[in-house]
């Protein structure tokens, strides 16, 4: 049974030393900003929304063309003869000409269409950006716990240290000493769920970056905590005016005011341009002159019950786009206060433990350890008081993670990096 123990032990251990070799091995860091960069080059949504964004550029154009003229040819043979003689060719152009101001409502109706899409662009860009700082932060914290349970392993290397030096000199018992191999043994498990939940992000970071699942990412750069000192009136301020959801939402309701006025247009005439040209023979008199005529048309619309319709729909639709307006700008509001919150939230956290929380248990494990070397502690003393340690060490940053995640959550809503905005236009708002 020992001898199985000490080949899961060994086994546990080269695993783990392989792991902390590739956490230790990656001399580059790769930075926040390098990653969030290659996201936005190379993102596979990003992209698909900035070509629907472009392609309904292009609907303006469209919106606004004539229709493409009509052209006819007629070729009625050379027996053929008419009153006035022989007739062989005819050529006929038109074109048809909508009621004016159709084109140029049609056209802004499109031009709101396509400032629509480029808020839907850029929401889809500041949602990527969202998505890739959350795992980061997250590749982060991972980096940051597995780097804190290497030093565990240390410390308990030191109390072991101690532990022998006192069975030695029968001050303690040699259960001590076995005791911080169990100990090791637990922090090497620890390590490995690090290095799975890595893996995890890594594969989740690439597929942001639009780069194969598998590839190394190397190790996290080390991030200072973001000042943040916005007001909740700044931020709900900035939210209203930046918002890609919200500015979409305005555009889509101004096309529908121009759809809905287009719709009432339609019970106005429209008219097509004919032009005829006649080829003539000669007859029996001899050559006959060529003939030409002009001709108007215009279209009724006395179907007034499709015209109806169609009002209705673009007045319901219309009315449809403003509740949803409405609807994203309560949502806005409450977004924005949930995020804010958490952010000063996970502030008061952070200020805790660099305070308190991190002195205090690092303090407290210095004593009790000095306590052990001199007899006046047990060795399960020294040993939750260095897990209370790693304990508040890691926990620190993770709430240092979701403190830079409650960030960018805010950013998210507000649309627009909060690092973008200085005083002077926070002040004006």
């Amino acid at each position: 049974m020992k001898k199985i123990s000490k080949i899961v032990a060994l086994s546990l251990g080269f695993v783990v030393a392989i792991c902390a070799r590739s956490w230790a091995g990656e001399d580059a860091a790769l930075s926040l900003d390098a990653a969030v960069e290659e996201a936005l080059h190379n993102n596979p949504q990003i992209q698909s929304a900035y070509h629907a964004w472009k392609a309904a550029e292009q609907r303006i154009v469209t919106a606004t063309a004539l229709p493409d003229p009509m052209m006819g040819y007629t070729y009625t043979g050379e027996r053929t003869s008419a009153r006035d003689g022989a007739m062989e060719e005819e050529y006929e152009i038109g074109q048809e000409i909508p009621f004016p101001g159709k084109r140029h409502l049609a056209g802004l109706a499109a031009r709101d269409e396509s400032r629509g899409m480029k808020e839907n662009y850029e929401m889809v860009r500041r949602e990527v950006i969202r998505q890739t700082k959350s795992v980061y932060y997250d590749l982060f914290w991972v980096d940051q716990a597995a780097a804190i349970v290497n030093d565990q392993k240390a410390l308990l290397q030191d109390l072991e240290t101690i532990a022998l030096r006192r069975y030695e000199t029968h001050q303690s018992p040699q259960q001590d000493a076995l005791r911080t191999n169990l100990e090791k043994q637990e922090l090497n498990e620890r390590l490995l769920m690090l290095g799975q939940q890595r893996k995890s992000l890594q594969a989740r970071l690439n597929s942001l970056l639009n780069r194969p699942a598998d590839q190394p990412i190397k190790k996290t750069d080390e991030m200072a905590p973001p000042t943040f000192d916005y007001s909740l009136d700044q931020v709900m301020g900035m939210a209203n005016d930046l918002r890609p959801e919200i500015r979409m939402a305005k555009f889509s309701v101004s096309q529908a005011e121009k759809q809905t006025a287009l719709a009432k247009m339609d019970l106005l005439p429209d008219f097509t341009l004919r032009y005829n040209y006649i080829d003539r023979t000669t007859d029996m008199t001899g050559p006959l002159e060529d003939a030409w005529e002009g001709m108007v048309e215009i279209n009724v619309p006395i179907w007034f019950g499709k015209q109806r319709a169609q009002i209705l729909e673009a007045q319901a639709d219309l009315r449809s786009r403003q509740g949803s307006l409405q609807d994203m700008k309560n949502k806005t509001a409450f977004e924005v206060q949930e995020a804010y919150f958490m952010v000063k939230s996970y502030q008061d956290i952070l200020s805790l433990y660099n305070v308190s929380l991190l002195p205090q248990s690092e303090q407290t494990y210095k004593i009790t350890k000095i306590g052990y070397e001199t007899g006046s502690n047990d060795f399960a003393d020294v040993i939750d008081a260095q897990r209370k340690y790693l304990q508040v060490r890691v926990a620190y940053y993770r709430a240092f993670a979701d403190y830079h995640q409650s960030i960018s959550m805010l950013e998210g809503v507000v649309g627009r990096d909060l690092k973008d905005f200085s005083r002077s236009e926070e002040g004006g708002r």
